[in-house]
Parts: structure tokens; C-alpha cells; sequence
């Protein structure tokens, strides 16, 4: 079985012989793109043969190596796949240019954020427009469509002539009609039940696990931000609860009423991320409450029995 360096070798001599002849002048390079929480992935690419190319994942290729695909055919499938995306890319391209993405005016409305950990994303933050929150940090995002989105950097912001806390202020207002909140019991989505959105019914709510998301149950942590979120779930619930950032997809919602202390919340929050949690969709080994009187979300040093609101300086894990 070849190893991923033997695979960047292969591309390297052999990738270009599978496009056509107008590619042949192309030179193969690969490039380290930095993700949330420290991941990386490889990207291969030709330069020398379009403005608009495309990068690819080397990660599922190599994986149909690794199955035993013939390594011709992965080759193929790239250069296929090369094109393809090619030609997106350019209609894409297209369409941006048409959006007129200098103008902050036009592009506000397409202002949102997610919300990644801080300390683990690093190299992701080198560039991007972020607001700190705890342990955690709100990066703010172009949404192209229902699908794509960007991420807006601190060069987007100097030449927009704002800064991020306009950019806040945008993806509040955006962000509960792009990708609206979803409260549903975890029971009812464990059992493949129908799942009700709690925020949009009236009376209290009785169950034991609440999940908390976007419609589309992607980068939906940040659905806990949406002003007037916390204030309903604060109402129907009538006790306190811990909020736990169980991925940067979704947020978990346990009543106290649960009789779980906060430190065996803490030890479950830190056994979930160790054992199910992929070190890209980690978000935090903390847990946090909403604070009703303030109006703010923080994350907790104490039990809600002893809980010190204005102690607030504390060092947290990662």
C-alpha cells in the first residue's frame, strides 16, 4: 500500500498525463490549507493553466488508494474532477463579482459567523475577522448561498472601512432568517420521532436534553447568539440549565433539573470530545449558563448554587 507522500509523488509525474492537451503546460503543486481547530488538509492543484483553478482534497483520494481503487483511476477522477470544478468556479466567480463584494452596503445583508474554539484555531484566526467569547471566538462569514460561505478577513475589513463589531451587528440581524434556530428534544431525534422547533410552540418544556441548531444542523453552535434565543428557552423552561458547546455544529441545553452537578457535566463535556468528537468539530471542553439579569452567555466556574456572576477572570482549558 503506497503512503500519502508516494501519492504526492504519483501526482507530481503522473497526474497531468490524464488531462487534456491545452493542460499540458500545467505544473502540479500542493498546498497545507489550515482549518478550524488546528486540522489541515493537503490541496493539489495545476498552475500555468487557468486564473480559476480549482484546489482538491488529496483526503478522499488517497482514501480510494487505501480501499484499493486502481491508482489510474483515482488520477482520472481527479482530472475530471479538476475540470468540473473548474468550470464552477468560474460561473461562481461570476456570480461573486456580480454580488459587487466591495461594497459592504450590498454585502451586509450576507453577513454571518460561526463559532469555532479559539485556542485550538490559531492559524485559522491569523487572517479572519473574529470577536473573542471565552474560550471561544465568532468569525464572521460572507453566506454566498444556502450552501457556500466565505470567510471574511481583516484585509475585506480595512477595505470595507468597518469593523467587527458593525460586522456583529450585521449577521445578528441576518443570520435568524438565513439559517434559523432549531430547539428539539434529543429524544424525540435519538428515536427518529418527528422533532418539534420548541422556540416557535408555547407552553414549558418537560424533557431532559434540548439540541440547539441552525434549519440546515451545520456550524449551528452560534444559534445560541440569535438575540431572544436564550430569553425564550430561559421562559419555557423555567430553571436554570447549562449550555454545552457539544460541537461547533450544535449546543446541547440540560435543565439543572437533570440533578447533574456542574462537574459531572465538565467530565461528560470532556469524555464526548475525547471519544466522538473529530478535532475539527470541537468546540469547547467548558461549560456555560445564560445569565437572565445581564443578558449574556459565559461560561461557568461554579454551580449554579454558588455561582458568582462577577467573577469572570479564570483560566479555562482549551
Amino acid at each position: 500500500m503506497i503512503t500519502l507522500l508516494q501519492f504526492e509523488e504519483m501526482l507530481k509525474k503522473e497526474w497531468i498525463s490524464y488531462f487534456p492537451e491545452s493542460y499540458q503546460n500545467g505544473k502540479v503543486f500542493f498546498h497545507e490549507k489550515h482549518m478550524r481547530n488546528g486540522a489541515s488538509t493537503i490541496q493539489v492543484s495545476l498552475q500555468g493553466v487557468t486564473d480559476k483553478a480549482p484546489m482538491l482534497s488529496l483526503r478522499s483520494y488517497y482514501e480510494g488508494i487505501m480501499r484499493g481503487e486502481f491508482a489510474g483511476n483515482v488520477l482520472k477522477r481527479m482530472a475530471d474532477d479538476f475540470q468540473i470544478y473548474e468550470k464552477q468556479g468560474t460561473e461562481l466567480f461570476q456570480e461573486i463579482v456580480d454580488m459587487h463584494p466591495q461594497n459592504f452596503e450590498i454585502m451586509k445583508d450576507k453577513i454571518t459567523f460561526i463559532l469555532v474554539n479559539r485556542n485550538a484555531s490559531e492559524k485559522f484566526l491569523e487572517d479572519a475577522a473574529y470577536l473573542p467569547l471565552e474560550d471561544l471566538a465568532k468569525v464572521f462569514y460572507i453566506q454566498i448561498s444556502s450552501e457556500m460561505h466565505a470567510k471574511v478577513t481583516k484585509e475585506m475589513c480595512r477595505e470595507w472601512g468597518v469593523d467587527t463589531q458593525e460586522l456583529e451587528k450585521a449577521a445578528l440581524e441576518n443570520m435568524p432568517c438565513l439559517l434559523p434556530a432549531q430547539l428539539s428534544d434529543m429524544g424525540e431525534l435519538f428515536f427518529d420521532r418527528e422533532s418539534h422547533n420548541y422556540l416557535d410552540e408555547t407552553g414549558e418544556m418537560n424533557g431532559d436534553l434540548y439540541v440547539l441548531t441552525n434549519k440546515n444542523k451545520t456550524l449551528g453552535a452560534a444559534t445560541m447568539l440569535y438575540p431572544g434565543v436564550m430569553e425564550k428557552i430561559t421562559e419555557k423552561m423555567k430553571a436554570p440549565f447549562y449550555i454545552i458547546p457539544s460541537s461547533v455544529h450544535e449546543i446541547i441545553i440540560v435543565p439543572k433539573t437533570l440533578n447533574m452537578t456542574l462537574s459531572e457535566i465538565r467530565q461528560m463535556v470532556r469524555l464526548v470530545n475525547k471519544e466522538a468528537v473529530s478535532k475539527e468539530e470541537f468546540l469547547s471542553n467548558n461549560v456555560y449558563c445564560y445569565d437572565s439579569k445581564t443578558r449574556e452567555i459565559r461560561m461557568m466556574h461554579e454551580d449554579f448554587a454558588v455561582e458568582k456572576p462577577k467573577r469572570r477572570e479564570r483560566a479555562y482549558d482549551r
